[in-house]
C-alpha cells in the first residue's frame, strides 16, 4: 500500500527502488497486491453495506444486503489477482513477440505495482455520490500514467521498442481492469451469481 502511494507521489524513484529490489512475483502478490486488494475491496464492500448506493433511475440511495456487498468485494478481490497474472502473461508474450529480452518476473512486477494506485483510487468509489464509471475512468488514467515509468526501469527494453511495449501493457491492463469492474457490477446487480453459490464464504 505504501508503494502504491509512493508511485502516485514520486513515481521515478519508486520504480527504481522496485527494480533494484527485484522481488519474486509470489512475494509481490502476497505482501503487496493481496493486502492492497483486501483493504480497498473490503472498504468498498463495507461502504456499500453501510451506506448503500445511489440508484440513478429513481434518484435515491438503495440499501445493499451484507451478503451481496461481500459478494461484490470478493469478486473484485479475486478478479484483481486474476488480471494481475493475465495482464503480465500477455505483456510477457508481447515482449517475446518483438524479441525484447525480459523475464516474467519483470512483467509481473510492472503490472502488479502499476495496479496499486488504480485500486487505491477505487477507495473513492466507497462514497455513493461519486459515479462508479467516473472513478473507473480515473483509475484507467492512473494505469497509463504509472505504468509509463515501469517499462524503462523494470523491464528495460531497447528505447526504440519501449513505448510500444508500454502502450501494449497499458491497454491490456486497462481493458482487463474495465472488464473486471463490469463483471463485478453485474454481480452487484445480481445479473450474475444471484444468490451466490451456496458456499457461505464471503458472500458466495
Amino acid at each position: 500500500m505504501i508503494n502504491a502511494l509512493m508511485l502516485l507521489l514520486s513515481p521515478a524513484p519508486t520504480w527504481k527502488r522496485i527494480a533494484s529490489a527485484d522481488r519474486s512475483p509470489i512475494l509481490v502478490l502476497l505482501f503487496s497486491l493481496v493486502p492492497l486488494l483486501a483493504v480497498t475491496c473490503g472498504v468498498e464492500a463495507w461502504s456499500l453495506w453501510k451506506f448503500g448506493t445511489r440508484d440513478g433511475t429513481i434518484d435515491r440511495v438503495q440499501k445493499i444486503p451484507l451478503e451481496l456487498a461481500m459478494r461484490y468485494g470478493t469478486t473484485h478481490f479475486v478478479l484483481g489477482i486474476v488480471i494481475s497474472f493475465l495482464a503480465a502473461w500477455m505483456l510477457h508474450n508481447i515482449a517475446s513477440g518483438v524479441h525484447i529480452r525480459h523475464t516474467f518476473r519483470g512483467c509481473y512486477n510492472s503490472i502488479a505495482y502499476a495496479m496499486g494506485p488504480a485500486y487505491l483510487l477505487r477507495l473513492a468509489d466507497a462514497w455513493d455520490f461519486l459515479n462508479t464509471w467516473v472513478v473507473l475512468g480515473a483509475a484507467v488514467f492512473l494505469i497509463f500514467s504509472v505504468l509509463y515509468g515501469a517499462i524503462p526501469h523494470v523491464i528495460k527494453p531497447d528505447p526504440a521498442k519501449a513505448f510500444g511495449l508500454y502502450l501494449a501493457g497499458a491497454v491490456t491492463l486497462s481493458a482487463s481492469h474495465v472488464a473486471a469492474h463490469i463483471f463485478a457490477v453485474l454481480v452487484l446487480r445480481e445479473t450474475l451469481f444471484k444468490g451466490g453459490l451456496g458456499l457461505g464464504i464471503l458472500g458466495y
